[in-house]
């Protein structure tokens, strides 16, 4: 069994267009390469990581695990890309792989990612506490998604073992989780922080 998590998020894919591809799918084609050189039947689950930025705008009200894949960034793209190699390796019998794709993930404080809504949501939210004034390049409408707590972990101690036979040639899925715009999002954290934090997020690019 083999979870696949590598990768540079989007801000930094998209900011170093070579970095993002050389890591986010080279590194990707050379792993599922290198379990297809193992051979003598050795034929692992593969988990990937991809992410919700495969789909592009327009959205519909609910997203399938079949909407179409229209990605508007190269972080996007390349996780396409790896999702469509995965199932082709699979359907080759040459593993045995299914591709997750997780909605904006909340860190935890510390060093900042260059991405989009993850690096806002981290610096603003995660690391709420500190006095920081944070510039919120979104309009407080846009909405992201974030996963559920209690449903992130049974997706990966069940994906691991549980039989994909039923999927098909698809191996792609869309792990649920909580709608919230930009604006809930800073008005839950007044209600938890206060206006002091709250007021150090300013409207800008």
């Amino acid at each position: 069994m083999i979870f696949h998590l590598a990768a540079i998020v989007s801000g930094e894919a998209e900011a170093e267009f070579d970095k993002g591809y050389r890591i986010n799918l080279d590194g990707t084609r050379h792993l599922i390469d290198t379990i297809r050189n193992v051979g003598g039947g050795y034929k692992p689950r593969l988990v990937f990581t991809s992410s919700i930025a495969v789909f592009g705008a327009p959205f519909p009200e609910k997203i399938g695990d079949e909407f179409f894949h229209t990605p508007l960034t190269s972080y996007g793209t390349q996780k396409s890309i790896c999702e469509l190699l995965i199932n082709d390796y699979t359907r080759k019998g040459l593993l045995d792989g299914i591709s997750i794709r997780l909605p904006t993930i909340c860190v935890r404080p510390g060093q900042a990612e260059q991405g989009g809504f993850g690096l806002f949501l981290q610096t603003s939210f995660a690391s709420r506490w500190r006095a920081w004034r944070r510039c919120c390049p979104f309009p407080r409408m846009s909405g992201t998604g974030t996963p559920r707590r209690n449903r992130r972990w049974a997706f990966w101690s069940t994906l691991g073992t549980m039989d994909l036979t039923a999927m098909g040639p698809r191996r792609n899925l869309s792990m649920p989780g909580l709608s919230a715009t930009v604006g809930e999002q800073i008005a839950a954290l007044d209600r938890v922080a206060g206006k002091k934090v709250t007021e150090r997020i300013k409207r800008g690019a």
